[in-house]
């Protein structure tokens, strides 16, 4: 009893760690009393987008009419995201599908990072995610004031509705607009940290019992590769979401 008891509260204290995960310092730097030092999730998240941008540079720099190796697969895979993107945006918003297939890169890098033994598991941090989807807000806020100038916030309202339902209704529609950057931060945070919750819990199945830790490595092993689709997946729910809700605010009540 005692040890299972033991076992329970090493297990739980290992899980919070996974919500209380805490940044080190890796490149100390301070200049006066400011303090520019680099940590393991500055130095992560500051990583990635020159991956990203390596590979597209690999693979576009000798553009060929018809494309084989690297250049073949990024086509493939930005068409299709193009072609998701482009039936929710229309040709006025096109030019907003390079920013949301970035976006969809960036996220599923971070994700496949925080597989990684010695990385810094970023989207399991509400910091970041709730950053990226203000982002997304502000420039949903941003496009809305652009193609609508002051009649923003009637796209609150649908038209032809009575009188007396169009405050109640636009209150309403407001809130649902401001909750966005929360919902979309949390919906990223929750599904990542879940992922990483189950893992350490399967990981942590028969310390010191050979044959249960064999069978939990190898369900870890297949959940491993399970979080690489969810790695995926939950990059291009974000995406989408963000696309979303950037045809929402351009079309208004058009469609």
């Amino acid at each position: 009893m005692l040890a299972a008891g033991k076992s329970g509260t090493i297990l739980s204290v290992g899980v919070m760690e996974l919500f209380l995960n805490k940044y080190h310092i890796i490149f100390p730097f301070f200049l006066g009393k400011f303090d520019f030092s680099i940590s393991d999730f500055a130095l992560t998240v500051l990583f990635v987008p020159l991956i990203v941008a390596f590979v597209m540079f690999i693979g576009s720099r000798k553009m060929s009419y018809y494309p084989r190796g690297l250049q073949n697969f990024v086509e493939i895979v930005y068409e299709a995201c193009y072609n998701v993107f482009y039936g929710y945006l229309g040709q006025r918003g096109a030019k907003y599908i390079p920013f949301l297939f970035s976006l969809i890169l960036f996220i599923f890098l971070l994700n496949v990072a925080n597989l990684i033994p010695g990385l810094f598991a970023c989207t399991s941090q509400l910091a970041l995610t709730l950053s990226l989807s203000l982002m997304v807000f502000l420039l949903v806020v941003v496009i809305g004031f652009w193609e609508h100038g002051n009649k923003f916030w009637q796209t609150f309202i649908p038209p032809d509705l009575p009188f007396v339902l169009k405050p109640f209704l636009f209150i309403l529609e407001l809130f649902s607009f401001l909750i966005r950057p929360m919902s979309l931060a949390l919906r990223l945070v929750i599904n990542m940290v879940a992922g990483h919750v189950m893992l350490h819990i399967i990981g942590s199945f028969g310390a010191g019992i050979w044959s249960i830790k064999i069978l939990a490595i190898a369900i870890s092993s297949i959940l491993s590769i399970f979080e690489l689709v969810v790695a995926a997946l939950q990059a291009y729910v974000f995406a989408l979401l963000s696309c979303i809700y950037i045809a929402d605010i351009m079309h208004g009540h058009e469609d």
